[in-house]
């Protein structure tokens, strides 16, 4: 047996189970977050100023002072080209300049460091949230001496 209505009756019935359904919140529920980047950051290089002198084979310790923060990456630019990225647990880290660059040229390389945030939530805690820090230095990149 057939019934004509019960088409009608099941697309009434989906319709209203679609509107009633619809989800409204109220108030503000952005309260207590605090978007104000920490100050005092500082991304150096021991020893040198904002130029470097990069030989064959020579690191550099880059150092991230941000007090109760954790560093959570960096990333190498090169004449706003992306050399490198890291991953790191630590506020030092090595960098070789003469991995990312040919010889006898000078360039401006950027060192971008993501720091959390250190507000404890969840987000925090699990390293996706935080704020991005950067500093450029000048890059002299040494002639290599190939008469060997």
């Amino acid at each position: 047996m057939h019934f004509p209505g019960r088409n009608i009756l099941l697309v009434l019935f989906s319709l209203l189970i679609l509107v009633s359904c619809e989800y409204k919140p109220k108030g503000d529920y952005y309260r207590d977050l605090s978007i104000t980047p920490p100050t005092g950051v500082t991304i150096t290089i021991p020893g040198s100023n904002d130029t470097l002198v990069s030989t064959y084979g020579h690191s550099y310790m880059v150092s991230v002072g941000c007090a109760n923060h954790s560093v959570l990456f960096y990333r190498v630019y090169i004449n706003d080209v992306q050399k490198d990225f890291q991953k790191v647990k630590s506020n030092d880290f090595f960098i070789e300049p003469s991995a990312y660059t040919g010889s006898g040229h000078i360039y401006r390389m950027t060192i971008e460091v993501g720091i959390n945030t250190g507000s404890g939530s969840i987000g925090d805690n699990l390293g996706t949230e935080g704020y991005l820090f950067r500093r450029e230095f000048i890059l002299v990149a040494a002639v290599r001496n190939t008469d060997n």
